[in-house]
């Protein structure tokens, strides 16, 4: 029992080293504001993933199909698949958000920048992860909560981003205009 839970433990570290090490050669160019604001504005693309393990969908397919387990069985293996595309989906944004951020690091004048970025990047991945394992496990309670905090994760370093670049805008017009 102890060496299995060891070697879980192990493995999720080993993954979660891997994609910092991931993170840390992705490195975009300097972001446009209306580039910012178009990532914020299609992170609503992601709000039917709370939905898609939802019981009452479940129930609704089951009284049209005359409780055929099967029709049940293809259309939650349909749904693991495609929650496991959004979460593809959303990881990617997320990497694109944070390598973003931390491009944008040196420009903000907020002093724990760097450890909200290391707290996002710990509550996104433990999200992440959870979400992960519960669909490989077949757990589907965990449409709710964890689907919205792993989507606001990402919406606020989409915001931090924005904020930052405004500042350096703001600062570049001042300077013009003196």
């Amino acid at each position: 029992m102890t060496i299995a839970l060891l070697l879980i433990i192990l493995c999720v570290g080993l993954l979660l080293a891997i994609e910092l090490v991931h993170l840390g050669r992705a490195t975009p160019g300097l972001p446009e504001p209306a580039q910012l604001d178009a990532e914020i504005a299609r992170a609503r693309k992601y709000e039917p993933m709370g939905r898609l393990f939802a019981q009452r969908e479940f129930t609704f397919a089951a009284a049209y199909q005359d409780n055929k387990p099967a029709i049940e069985q293809r259309l939650r293996k349909n749904r693991r698949r495609v929650m496991g595309l959004y979460l593809k989906e959303i990881r990617h944004d997320f990497h694109r958000a944070w390598s973003t951020c931390r491009l944008l690091a040196p420009f903000s004048t907020d002093p724990e920048f760097g450890a909200m970025l290391a707290k996002q990047i710990g509550t996104f991945y433990t999200l992440y992860l959870t979400l992960q394992f519960r669909l490989l496990v077949g757990s589907y309670s965990f449409a709710g909560a964890d689907v919205e905090n792993l989507v606001t994760a990402v919406k606020s370093l989409q915001i931090n981003a924005q904020q930052i670049v405004q500042g350096i805008r703001t600062e570049a017009f001042q300077g013009s205009a003196a």
